[in-house]
């Protein structure tokens, strides 16, 4: 009884010429630029809500800078100090819009929507995120040359004013 017959090499050759194609495209759609934006925005909102500071500090840039005189250390630590103040938080995006402002820079706007309980701190924060209607501005880098590294440099807000309180973080 003959052991199985693997086809001539010529076949596989063809074969494989013939799967590299979609291989490539495969590959381009995973590691493309909006996509890898789309993830990272939502990993940034999942951590928000699950209050993982760790995954919070890996998304942020370390040259992150805002209008509002903010740096990364700042957002971590002010983050941090609000979100403890949740039992449960949910945060969602609403009609999200992604644009290419650069080889490596992607700009989404979105409005946030946050639910979950907690002390009377969070539900005051709670109201206010819910009350503005302007649209969030999250920028995000790719620092290398890594297609997967993408990270938070700025956000913003034209509908919140901060002015008051700069130089105090």
């Amino acid at each position: 009884m003959p052991l199985l017959r693997l086809p001539p090499l010529g076949i596989l050759i063809r074969l494989a010429l013939l799967a590299l194609p979609a291989v490539v495209l495969g590959l381009v759609w995973h590691w493309g630029a909006e996509r890898q934006v789309r993830l990272h925005f939502a990993a940034l909102c999942t951590a928000v809500s699950e209050r993982d500071s760790g995954d919070m500090e890996a998304l942020i840039d370390p040259a992150y800078a805002d209008r509002w005189g903010m740096d990364r250390t700042t957002v971590l630590r002010e983050s941090r100090e609000v979100l403890r103040q949740f039992f449960a938080l949910d945060v969602q995006a609403v009609d999200p819009a992604f644009e290419r402002v650069g080889p490596r820079e992607y700009r989404v706007s979105s409005r946030l929507r946050i639910s979950g309980t907690g002390t009377a701190l969070a539900e005051l924060a709670k109201q206010e995120a819910n009350r503005i209607e302007t649209p969030w501005v999250f920028t995000w880098k790719r620092p290398d040359w890594k297609p997967w590294h993408w990270q938070l440099t700025q956000l913003d807000n034209a509908g919140i004013d901060l002015s008051r309180h700069r130089g105090e973080w």
